[in-house]
């Protein structure tokens, strides 16, 4: 089994940017980079993003590095951008409490 190695790594799960689109490779992630304003490819978050994302391409770092640091720099930019719940909720318990023994307090 051969593995994959560059720009065509993909994320464990796609990121979701904010017009709707998906980054799914390092490939992508490069071409969003590239094309944001320089204003913007300046900023701290931007910077870790795009520094992750070569170690990544280049050196074989985890991909899950790049995936948190562009989240990270996504979410600053504005509204977070969440992934999907992978489980639900707990359900509230509805039992009567009233029911439970009552201890007396301990002396000490």
């Amino acid at each position: 089994m051969t593995r994959v190695k560059g720009w065509q790594r993909k994320f464990d799960d796609p990121i979701e940017l904010p017009d709707g689109g998906e980054l799914r490779t390092l490939g992508e992630a490069r071409h969003y980079i590239g094309f944001l304003p320089k204003a913007k490819q300046q900023r701290p978050e931007w910077q870790t993003a795009a520094k992750m994302l070569l170690m990544a391409a280049d050196q074989g770092a985890p991909v899950m590095f790049v995936e948190i640091a562009m989240r990270s720099a996504l979410s600053a930019d504005g509204e977070p951008v969440q992934p999907p719940p992978r489980r639900k909720r707990a359900k509230r318990y509805k039992g009567d409490l009233t029911l439970l023994p009552i201890l007396p307090p301990k002396r000490t």
